[in-house]
């Protein structure tokens, strides 16, 4: 079991981790909600722009980590952008699910 002392949380973008986050946010709503390609490839454009306008001074961004592996992430929804994403698990720890509603 995952305890919270053992997570660490980077407040910083790297290479992979676009990827990862879109990953598990697919995968996390296709077993809760049914959803397919379409809805990963709306996540992929939020990212996109999120990643184009990065700016590490200025965009809040929390990689959870656990074992130098990610666990979760959250993007907050700044200014006028796209895209909000929330802490997402890959292999749920403690029955942690999806924010919103399918």
């Amino acid at each position: 079991m995952i305890q919270l002392e053992d997570i660490h949380i980077r407040r910083n973008l790297i290479p992979g981790d676009p990827g990862f986050i879109a990953y598990m946010h697919g995968d996390l709503y296709a077993m809760e909600c049914g959803y397919g390609l379409r809805f990963e490839a709306y996540v992929l454009e939020g990212l996109k722009d999120f990643i184009m306008d990065y700016d590490a001074t200025r965009d809040a961004i929390w990689i959870c980590e656990h074992n130098n592996r990610i666990i979760g992430s959250w993007l907050p929804n700044t200014g006028n952008r796209n895209y909000s994403y929330g802490i997402l698990f890959s292999s749920p720890p403690t029955g942690v699910s999806a924010w919103e509603n399918c």
